[in-house]
């Protein structure tokens, strides 16, 4: 479990996907694309606006992943972990991608994700059934596409928070040519002084995460569009944990202290060029990425893991009558070095927990390879006014686990009138499994890639000219997913992993939308839906702990005269799942060490959670530049939303046993914020 925290998905299913392109046929715009208040034939050239008013979700600070959870469809498992889990689906199903290439990590390590909202363009969620030109993921996309630079005099931008500051310099080169570069810090440590202890932890080095990014693009004439990206991360910290905290009660070998260092750098050039003659453009992109991490803690182990990666893509399309053809080749090597010294216990969705305390102390120094090739085609044809039907074919294989994937997708959108608009689709999905699931001793090397099968029929009616609305049906059918053996359970348990597990979700979510007029716009969200996971070796099926039969987000925002602007979010969803501990056994290898025996998983459900998110700012232009002064007040009300119950060894913040629970466990409780005001200060130059 500690290898997937600290490396995650980033490590081996490294799918370098084909990304939503400018159309070249006149009505693509009918592509699934879902973005606040998306409509048929929309020119994808204007998406800019929608994904503004995506980025000023109040409550999400700019952070266009945590604007996502105001979207049908979309939780999280508490409040300071951003990750999205969509439509049924776990975190580390969705891809991410920035401008075409595959993040090697898109959430720094306590919270925020590394997107700057100075940079982005269109950010666009796909949450099921995408089509051809996406792969590697069973869950959902979401799709970065970064702004051009404006050419230009110089321009700075200054930005001050309690969370975070950075910086943004833009300018044009010449005749042709134009750069931006931001970079950004978070603030944390400020907050938090070396030294400082609470149950059992002592700060040695406060949090701090920082990233950036840069383009420059030049403009080639006849020759087309050079672009040239760079973007990374990083994060740090360092702790010690007593004997006394709550990490070494439940493990005795977490003690002592604890460092963590990650950082990744990625580089990219993307050549495009037009070709009006032929009706078609070509694209070439080439990229590179290195990702480091290393996590020493407690009686000497380590974790380290060194990846890089080189991608190169290229992708045609052209009209022919009226069909829009694409088709794109890509080809990416990944070379990880990983070296650790760690008690690692095998861990999946259908385990309470994954305590480490019995857990072999394994040691390995090795490095692996993966080749990956993936390439798809895709034809959007227009046969009359009323009918796009999109169709088309994801290919994929690679060379360690030996695999190859022809996956159909299909899309099929029809226009009643003017104002209603149907539509149908559906797709096979696969993506790689995760790096401790397949690498040796570790994990299991002869795991199969996890499926999906998607299917989604959607109405959508133009109610007026500022109002329409939007209804979805999806239905998702996964197999090959993967388990996590134990011994005394599973016969074959020394294989550690197995595709023993399928699960389903099905929902219906509704999406109602307000363009802005007079000053006002905002959107009404409700879902309402199932997710399910077996164990294909008990026959169980169990609810999935990201399950969440109704969720609802009411957003507005308004303008108060030329220089001010309010918002308010308001989330009302069911409460997440959790498993009771209903008896305690002691370790077999620690004397005096007790763990906790689960009753059935994922059987008690958490009170319903709620909380109201507001937003003011205040926009001046002076003859210099603009400036901008925002507060964000988070849970205005301050409920109580408790986001987990667990084990507390340490007897540490004790609370009355919940239901479920055993009355003589020791529990404490996991609450969200209770209430938290940003204030900040933006001057652009």
């Amino acid at each position: 479990m500690l290898l997937a925290l600290l490396v995650g998905p980033a490590l081996f299913p490294l799918r370098a996907q084909q990304p939503e392109q400018e159309t070249i046929a006149e009505d693509d715009e009918i592509e699934e694309v879902v973005v606040i208040g998306n409509r048929p034939r929309r020119n994808p050239l204007v998406m800019e606006e929608e994904t503004r008013r995506l980025l000023q979700v109040p409550g999400a600070s700019g952070d266009p992943i945590a604007a996502l959870m105001a979207l049908p469809g979309v939780t999280f498992g508490v409040d300071d972990d951003a990750r999205p889990a969509v439509r049924g689906s776990a975190p580390e199903d969705n891809l991410y991608l920035i401008d075409g290439i595959p993040a090697a990590y898109v959430f720094h390590l306590f919270g925020d994700s590394i997107f700057s909202e100075n940079t982005i363009r269109r950010f666009e969620l796909h949450p099921a059934a995408f089509g051809s030109r996406y792969g590697g993921a069973t869950g959902a996309i979401i799709d970065v596409q970064l702004r051009d630079p404006a050419a230009g005099e110089p321009a700075l931008t200054l930005d001050y928070s309690l969370l975070r500051t950075g910086v943004f310099v833009e300018t044009g080169i010449g005749d042709s040519q134009a750069l931006y570069a931001g970079f950004r810090r978070s603030l944390l440590d400020l907050y938090l002084d070396s030294g400082d202890e609470e149950e059992g932890v002592t700060i040695r080095k406060p949090p701090v995460s920082t990233d950036y990014q840069l383009k420059h693009v030049t403009g080639l004439g006849d020759s087309g569009r050079l672009s040239l990206l760079a973007t990374g991360a990083s994060d740090k910290a360092a702790a010690d944990f007593s004997e006394s905290s709550a990490a070494a009660a439940e493990d005795p070998d977490f003690a002592g202290p604890a460092r963590i260092t990650r950082r990744f750098d990625s580089q990219g050039i993307d050549w495009t060029r037009a070709l009006p003659d032929r009706d078609a453009e070509m694209k070439l992109l080439l990229a590179a990425t290195r990702q480091t991490t290393d996590f020493d803690y407690g009686s000497g182990q380590f974790i380290q893991t060194r990846l890089e990666r080189w991608l190169v893509k290229g992708e045609y399309g052209w009209l022919a009558g009226d069909h829009g053809i694409r088709f794109g080749l890509e080809l990416a090597r990944n070379r990880l070095g990983y070296a650790l010294d760690a008690k690692i216990q095998p861990c999946s969705d259908l385990e309470p927990d994954c305590s480490t305390v019995d857990a072999p102390r394994l040691q390995l120094d090795d490095a692996r390879s993966l080749n990956l090739a993936d390439a798809f085609i895709e034809d959007q044809w227009q046969p009359d006014e009323r009918w796009l039907l999109t169709g088309g074919l994801h290919l994929s294989a690679d060379d360690y686990l030996d695999e190859a994937f022809v996956e159909p997708r299909l899309r099929i959108d029809y226009a009643l009138d003017e104002r209603w608009t149907l539509s149908w689709a559906a797709g096979r999905y696969h993506r790689f499994p995760a790096a401790e699931e397949v690498l040796p001793s570790v994990g299991n090397p002869d795991l199969e890639s996890p499926r999906s099968t998607h299917f989604v029929f959607g109405v959508e009616h133009q109610w007026s000219g500022t109002l329409d609305w939007k209804l979805e049906l999806y239905y998702k059918d996964m197999e090959q997913l993967v388990l996590s053996l134990r011994e005394g359970i599973d016969a074959d348990y020394l294989q550690r992993y197995s595709n023993d597990a399928s699960g389903r979700a099905y929902g219906l979510e509704l999406l109602v939308n307000r363009d802005e007029a007079d000053g006002w716009y905002g959107w009404i969200s409700l879902s309402l839906s199932r997710a399910e996971r077996r164990n294909e070796r008990s026959g169980e099926t169990l609810p999935f702990y990201y399950d969440r039969p109704f969720m609802l987000n009411l957003v507005a925002n308004h303008r108060i005269g030329a220089l001010w602007r309010i918002g308010w979010r308001w989330r009302i969803q069911s409460g997440g799942l959790y498993t009771p501990i209903i008896a305690l056994e002691e370790s077999s290898t620690q004397p005096g060490v007790y763990k906790p025996v689960y009753g059935e998983l994922n059987s008690e459900r958490l009170p319903l959670y709620h909380r109201l998110d507001l937003h003011l700012e205040r926009n001046r232009d002076y003859g210099w530049g603009r400036l901008s002064f925002y507060a964000d007040l988070l849970n205005v009300y301050g409920q109580e939303n408790v986001q987990a119950y667990s084990y507390s060894p340490n007897g540490s913040d004790l609370v009355e046993p919940p239901d479920g629970y055993a009355p003589h466990i020791p529990v404490t409780r996991e609450l969200g914020i209770t209430g938290f005001l940003s204030l900040g200060v933006k001057l652009s130059f």
